[in-house]
């Protein structure tokens, strides 16, 4: 290995909306490399604009920088056994929902509990129909602009200005399904 590698310490730090800063740090700190746009440089923010609709009432709910945003996918497969074979076959269905885990940190000013946030966070999580969302990153990367709400959860937090939500959802497509009809 080399000499220079065998002191560097690699280490990431996870910031709200997805950003991962990587750096590298030797015994000397004044040799300290980051790999970070450089102060003063403007960047895109992907996690900070975040606003859910109800297109059926209007409502509008503003998230801005506050939400974490953790998303999964899973492939839809069927596997088939084959009789005296030690494998299956694969058969590729379609790519499934997006799951995605918000969690979304209701605070106000000063050392008020944030009663008024919590009730509009969980008033918007309990509409039982689809709800528009805006984020760069959920739009433009993942493509999702429409989410359904599975389930939300709350715990007091030990300081009383601060409150987190949990809300778990799926991503959703709108689609319309054609008929061919026989002649």
């Amino acid at each position: 290995m080399d000499k220079r590698l065998e002191n560097i310490a690699m280490y990431a730090t996870r910031v709200a909306g997805h950003r991962i800063s990587f750096s590298t740090q030797r015994e000397e700190p004044e040799r300290e490399n980051r790999y970070d746009l450089q102060e003063g440089e403007e960047r895109e923010e992907y996690g900070q604009e975040f606003r859910l609709r109800d297109s059926q009432s209007g409502e509008e709910l503003n998230l801005d920088g506050v939400v974490i945003i953790d998303s999964s996918r899973t492939k839809n497969i069927v596997s088939t056994q084959i009789n005296g074979q030690s494998a299956t076959i694969k058969e590729w269905i379609n790519n499934g929902d997006y799951i995605l885990t918000l969690t979304i940190a209701a605070i106000t000013e000063g050392d008020e509990f944030p009663e008024d946030r919590l009730k509009e966070i969980v008033k918007m999580c309990d509409k039982n129909r689809t709800l528009e969302v805006e984020n760069k990153y959920l739009n433009e990367i993942l493509g999702i602009t429409r989410i359904v709400v599975t389930s939300n959860r709350t715990a007091p937090e030990t300081w009383k200005s601060n409150q987190k939500v949990v809300v778990e959802c799926m991503s959703d497509e709108s689609y319309i399904i054609e008929e061919e009809l026989l002649k």
